[in-house]
């Protein structure tokens, strides 16, 4: 009996040792592969998330010079990273805010606090706000593309929108940030926090909107109005 590799004798039922060999190469070959898949992989995402935070503290300093290299670079992976932080800052904030309603609602009733024994499904709301996040985010997105693209002709694409977009979620970040702090001073100034957050947001969106559909002012102004309008008009009628 010989061996069908090399041609070795061998006895009846011995394997070759050139068999182990190349069985002991392939699995050291395969350990180092992996291993050399793992160091880039975790060096891959050591520089996108040292990417993200230049990126961060590049849009605090100008944030349309940001915009419009979004808008030209048209990468999603960078949107979705900063959407996601918004969307899970979000879900914990809520829960926040739910602890500190629940609290006033045991000292508001005083010595009748007992009558308040609401089980508050925490995980359930900050599930539901994180989906809420990223629907409202991708429902924004589809009217504004069907304004911008569909009705006045723009140039820009859908995946570029989404990519600028999801960069403005940093001055959301921001305000979430502050709002854990704040909303241990006052309620008024968390308040008046996000809604200064929004109206910036809207301006940033109008640049982003000139920037990836290459508009004149008057049509970016118009083509948000429209998106706006029609953005609320589904949620309410999502709702009630």
């Amino acid at each position: 009996m010989f061996c069908t590799k090399c041609g070795n004798p061998l006895e009846e039922g011995q394997k070759c040792a050139c068999q182990q060999s190349h069985l002991k190469t392939a699995r050291e070959i395969f350990k180092t592969e992996v291993k050399v898949f793992q160091e880039v992989n975790s060096t891959n995402i050591k520089l996108f998330l040292l990417e993200n935070l230049y990126t961060f503290f590049e849009f605090i300093k100008s944030p349309t010079i940001v915009i419009k290299r979004c808008a030209k670079k048209q990468d999603i992976a960078d949107s979705i990273f900063f959407l996601s932080l918004q969307a899970l800052l979000s879900g914990f904030f809520l829960i926040l805010v739910t602890m500190k309603l629940d609290d006033f609602a045991s000292d508001l009733l005083g010595v009748f606090s007992f009558l308040w024994e609401a089980k508050i499904p925490y995980f359930t709301i900050f599930i539901k706000t994180v989906l809420y996040v990223f629907l409202l985010f991708i429902l924004f997105n589809f009217v504004l593309y069907l304004f911008s693209n569909v009705l006045f002709k723009g140039e820009g694409n859908f995946k570029g929108l989404v990519s600028t977009l999801g960069i403005i979620a940093i001055p959301k970040i921001i305000t979430l940030w502050l709002s854990f702090i704040l909303i241990l001073i006052s309620f008024k100034f968390v308040l008046c926090l996000n809604f200064m957050t929004y109206i910036f947001g809207m301006i940033l969106n109008f640049v982003a909107v000139k920037e990836v559909f290459g508009f004149s002012e008057d049509k970016s102004a118009y083509a948000l109005a429209f998106s706006y309008l029609l953005y609320f008009i589904l949620i309410v009628v999502f709702i009630f």
